[in-house]
């Protein structure tokens, strides 16, 4: 999740899905030759087991790395 602030990332599981949704915001000068990342709001859903429990779940982001357990 490089360049993405904690701030505008929210990540929750709602019945059986993680649901990882944000907003990206360009900061940089506007003249660009190349951008290889893309900007505005995401999400994106992965279905999980009916094993996993919620309350055991934790989501990390350090240094543009997003870590769930």
């Amino acid at each position: 999740m490089p360049g993405i602030p904690r701030e505008d990332l929210e990540v929750r599981i709602e019945n059986t899905e993680l649901r990882i949704s944000g907003r990206r915001v360009h900061t940089s000068p506007a003249k660009h030759v190349l951008r290889e990342r893309i900007q505005g709001d995401f999400l994106q859903t992965y279905a999980l087991d009916e094993t996993v429990d919620p309350s055991k779940a934790d989501a990390v982001l350090e240094k543009g790395i997003l870590v769930l357990t």
